[in-house]
Parts: structure tokens; C-alpha cells; sequence
């Protein structure tokens, strides 16, 4: 009896593995979702999905500009490595 029971929640337990599929309606990975927001071409990206009470007001910020830096304080690659460190 004790087999049985076991191997019922196994079978069980082996469904429910089986059956799982993400919460994420569009089932995009992560790597496509980058390829698609970098292209730049806003007509590729994904329709978001909202709550009902943020689509009113809702208004997507679109690609953003190339990077402008200061004169007197211009880009360097120890800059970049520093934010590494900081950030990640």
C-alpha cells in the first residue's frame, strides 16, 4: 500500500513538473528581448502588458539617445571598469 502511495505521488508530482509553463504571456528570453529593444526600431518591440490601471497614463520612453558626456569629464576605460566594480 505504501508502494502504491508513493509511486502515486510521483506520478503526480512528475505531471505537475510537466505541466509548468511561464507566467510570461509573451515567452520571450531574455536575450531576444535585448536583440529586439537594441535594434532601436520601436515597431519590433513587444506590446506591453499592463495593469488596467496603468494603461491610461501609460507612455513608453522609446530608445533613448546616445550617451553624451561632459567636457570636463570625458569617457575613459577605467571609468567604465570602476562602474563595473561599483555596480555589478
Amino acid at each position: 500500500m505504501k508502494d502504491r502511495y508513493l509511486a502515486f505521488l510521483a506520478i503526480i508530482g512528475a505531471v505537475c513538473l510537466l505541466s509548468y509553463t511561464s507566467g510570461d504571456p509573451t515567452g520571450y528570453t531574455i536575450e531576444e528581448l535585448r536583440t529586439l529593444y537594441s535594434s532601436g526600431d520601436q515597431s519590433k518591440w513587444p506590446e506591453p502588458h499592463l495593469f488596467n490601471e496603468a494603461k491610461n497614463d501609460f507612455q513608453d520612453i522609446g530608445p533613448l539617445s546616445e550617451m553624451t558626456y561632459p567636457k570636463d569629464n570625458p569617457y575613459s576605460e577605467d571609468k567604465m571598469e570602476l562602474g563595473k566594480v561599483l555596480f555589478f
